[in-house]
């Protein structure tokens, strides 16, 4: 409080040091009695130019109060000499204006930006503060106090103050009110019960010669579509994916792991609004992998249960002769010990296993379940099939459950898990050389089909 700035060749001055400031100068000067009201200028002769303007404006907008009144005003602006009609309908003026403005919340002034064009001194725009009664009362008898010690133009002038100010105030009554009310309601928002805990794990496909910006599009629309599940495991994300995935209208809502240093990688993600994080995302690499394979994860909590989520991409088969089955299988036992070693009561590990049926059965620790064995036993769950994906082409007969979600549950109870990205994109095609001649395809959002399992609380 108290703060003096020198503008031009006036002072403005906080209006609680209104009293005692005009009392120790002995020349006239302006008080801004509206801390965003206009700033007054001192009778000095340069300032009689802006001073009779913003007199006249007055005017106009009073042109009601008739011809006379505008005569005065315009011969006090000239000389500041004229004294006002009554000293004591001035006084009396200001201290019913004092009295509505402060009956609502006082404002804290802040510099506003100059606009372009415009060479009068600039308006301070203002934040609403609350104040209390004592407060209000002090601030009013400050005004009352120094009216009666105003030259007759600044009384006036304090009036005309006054008087903008409370119009503004009565021609938006509840502008301060509704922005706390809503930043109540956005609270209350980010703290609602999660009726289902979803993840979505997807092999988006490194292939970007094949429509990738209208595929990586199109599993955001999958995202968007299922209200933007709350974690997302990606696999064979490449750097130009990833930035695709950056420039998406729903990436703002996740945190992100980084970018990795390969041509290819995983990529897991969670809401924001959703999960807590207890840490960073962690990378553990696996011992016996060729391809730079390993886990990502991250623990955190959900609603104040301990989770954590894991992504895997395991080894690749590659060809009939290198089939890498072993490594698989020692590469999912070396995830689960990983995983089983912390403390979070519920883990949940997705992502593109590449898991054959020369594999055998995955190595599950007590405790652990596959979700699409558990709500689907009859059906086989191929998320790369030859015959259902048509952008594979009528000569590829490779139909394999690749991709799997893992869980350890103590908190969340698996409610169910559908395939995703199962339809062609419309209007979107690409060609596809074979030895009879190249065949026209339609584009699917990638070869494998993407898993959306839902979970929620048994508590």
């Amino acid at each position: 409080m108290g703060k003096r700035k020198e503008f031009e060749s006036g002072d403005l001055i906080d209006i609680t040091q209104a009293a005692s400031t005009t009392a120790a100068r002995p020349e006239p000067e302006v008080i801004d009695l509206a801390e965003d009201s206009p700033h007054a200028l001192s009778g000095m002769p340069h300032a009689q130019g802006r001073m009779m303007q913003h007199l006249r404006a007055s005017v106009r907008r009073h042109a009601g109060s008739g011809r006379d009144k505008a005569t005065k005003l315009n011969s006090s602006a000239a000389g500041h000499e004229t004294s006002c009609s009554s000293a004591e309908d001035q006084r009396h003026n200001i201290m019913a204006n004092a009295t509505l403005v402060n009956s609502r919340k006082r404002t804290k002034p802040t510099e506003e930006p100059a606009g372009s064009g415009d060479s009068s001194p600039k308006v301070k725009a203002s934040t609403a503060e609350p104040t209390s009664a004592a407060d209000d009362e002090a601030a009013r008898k400050a005004i009352m106090q120094h009216a009666a010690q105003l030259a007759p133009s600044n009384c006036l002038l304090a009036q005309l103050h006054a008087e903008r100010l409370a119009r503004q105030q009565l021609a938006n009554p509840q502008q301060q009110d509704e922005q706390p009310k809503q930043h109540k309601v956005m609270k209350q928002e980010a703290f609602t019960q999660i009726p289902e805990l979803k993840l979505l794990t997807y092999n988006v496909w490194f292939e970007e010669d094949i429509a990738l910006q209208e595929r990586m599009c199109a599993i955001g629309g999958i995202i968007q579509e299922h209200d933007f599940p709350h974690f997302i495991c990606f696999q064979e994300v490449t750097q130009r994916i990833y930035h695709l995935f950056q420039q998406s209208p729903w990436w703002h809502r996740y945190a992100a792991s980084q970018p990795a240093a390969q041509p290819y990688f995983t990529a897991l993600l969670y809401r924001k609004d959703t999960f807590t994080p207890a840490g960073s995302f962690q990378s553990h690499d696996f011992s016996n992998s060729a391809m730079g394979r390993g886990v990502l994860s991250v623990a955190g909590a959900v609603q104040g249960i301990k989770v954590r989520i894991a992504t895997s991409h395991l080894e690749s088969p590659c060809g009939h002769n290198k089939m890498f089955s072993k490594e698989r299988v020692a590469q999912c036992k070396e995830g689960f010990a990983m995983l089983n070693g912390q403390d979070q009561t519920d883990v949940l590990w997705a992502g593109d296993m590449n898991w054959n049926t020369e594999d055998g059965d995955p190595p599950l620790p007590a405790g652990w379940e596959d979700a699409w064995s558990q709500q689907n036993p009859r059906d086989l769950g191929l998320t790369y099939d030859g015959k259902k994906n048509a952008m594979l082409g009528p000569y590829n007969r490779l139909r394999k459950r690749l991709d799997r979600v893992f869980f350890k549950a103590a908190k969340y109870n698996l409610v169910s898990i559908v395939m995703v990205g199962m339809q062609a994109l419309p209007g979107v095609t690409h060609v596809k050389s074979y030895k009879k001649g190249p065949m026209i395809l339609p584009v699917l959002p990638s070869d494998h089909f993407g898993l959306l399992a839902s979970f929620k609380c048994s508590t």
